[in-house]
């Protein structure tokens, strides 16, 4: 109950997810010298973190950024069980040029705080250019202060790799042209909408793997939800042969931010989170 209580943090499997938490069940991070700090961005030029190195076809030069993505805060109510709690989900800017953090944070209330004391974070730094994103540092914390309830994966594009930290096992894996974590994944989805296209994939770097999960348009959906009425795009996303399933539904009138999520498990909703407040700022 500890892991579900606090895994309401993103917008993938935004919440309660039924192995623990959501973006990755908390792991003690050992000391990795590869691995920067949560303040630090890799000191590898742009060029290289977006070079596909994986292709020979040349790429011309372009300016850094020109339309840089806004900023923008969710808040949420969710609901599993008899249990309430408070979710939110913040994409800010950050100093250094084109580097944003996407994070997520769940707080529990009454009863729930018997198993979620503190709050629970999920945050992705990454580049944003040429309307391509780079995760950079993946890191959560459920809430409980205990440092081996930690996950951590620290990215290296020109060597293609990432160091994944999950419950104190630490691995290398190899990245793909579209790999994310779980939270850029979804940020991506959403500037994919933003730009006129329809999310089909999320290539996920997760748990000390990389996961392959669908996503399927659902059509439009008219909701009424405490942030407003909004005409919506929903869409289901599930991982192959899973049982579990999430449902997200994003709003036009709101630049696709996902205003309503389910978490389900086989074809029954668990879990619910409703926006209740959406605010926006330019960068």
């Amino acid at each position: 109950m500890v892991k579900r209580l606090a895994a309401l943090t993103a917008i993938t499997i935004i919440v309660l997810n039924p192995n623990g938490l959501l973006a990755g069940t908390p792991s003690e991070v050992p000391a990795h010298p590869e691995i920067i700090s949560n303040n630090q961005v890799p000191n590898t030029p742009l060029t290289e973190i977006f070079e596909p190195s994986l292709t020979t076809t040349p790429i011309a030069k372009q300016p850094v950024n020109a339309a840089p993505l806004n900023g923008f805060r969710i808040d949420y109510s969710a609901r599993y069980s008899a249990f309430t709690l408070d979710a939110s989900l913040e994409l800010k800017k950050m100093a250094v040029a084109d580097t944003y953090t996407y994070e997520a944070t769940t707080k529990a209330h009454g009863l729930a705080k018997l198993f979620q004391s503190g709050t629970a974070r999920e945050r992705s730094e990454f580049l944003y250019r040429k309307k391509s994103l780079r995760p950079i540092l993946y890191t959560y914390s459920d809430g409980s202060n205990k440092k081996e309830n930690g996950s951590r994966i620290a990215f290296d594009w020109p060597n293609r790799t990432a160091r994944s930290v999950h419950e104190t096992v630490s691995t290398e894996l190899l990245l793909e042209t579209e790999i994310h974590d779980r939270l850029s994944a979804d940020l991506n989805s959403i500037i994919q909408l933003r730009n006129g296209q329809t999310p089909k994939e999320q290539v996920i770097a997760y748990r000390n793997s990389i996961r392959r999960y669908k996503m399927t348009a659902l059509g439009k959906e008219t909701i009424d939800i405490p942030a407003g009425t909004f005409v919506t795009d929903k869409f289901l996303r599930q991982r192959i042969n899973s049982k579990r399933s999430t449902l997200i539904w994003f709003a036009k009138d709101a630049d696709y931010l996902p205003v309503r999520i389910e978490q389900q498990k086989n074809g029954k909703t668990n879990v619910t989170m409703v926006a209740t407040n959406i605010s926006t700022n330019k960068q």
